[in-house]
């Protein structure tokens, strides 16, 4: 079962960051806009469906790209004309390695 917005495991912090998310066939180019220590929101007008799990290539600012292996948790797929909210999937992560989780955790403390 999906965690609420309001039940959230982790806090999230507001990004703008570009990633690559794998998708059967190819890739694509999409953009975080919040995350945690424990998951993402993806803005995409193609998401995924839930469950599927795929590899994520997060594009940090002057860092080395972070790779993570995601899950789809929920979908945003009732936007407006103007996009607000954004259309996009909420994921999880479920595989992050040791040097990659250090680094958001310590990103997530200093804001």
């Amino acid at each position: 079962m999906p965690i609420s917005k309001d039940n959230r495991r982790y806090p999230r912090i507001p990004v703008d960051w570009p990633a690559v998310i794998l998708r059967t066939g190819g890739a694509s180019e999409v953009d975080l806009t919040d995350i945690s220590l424990g998951g993402a929101f993806i803005r995409s007008d193609k998401p995924l469906n839930p469950k599927k799990r795929s590899k994520l290539f997060i594009n940090v600012p002057n860092r080395k790209t972070l790779e993570v292996f995601v899950e789809v948790v929920w979908l945003r797929v009732d936007c407006s004309v103007n996009k607000i909210p954004p259309c996009g999937m909420g994921i999880r992560f479920y595989r992050v390695s040791r040097t990659d989780r250090q680094f958001l955790s310590s990103f997530l403390e200093r804001d």
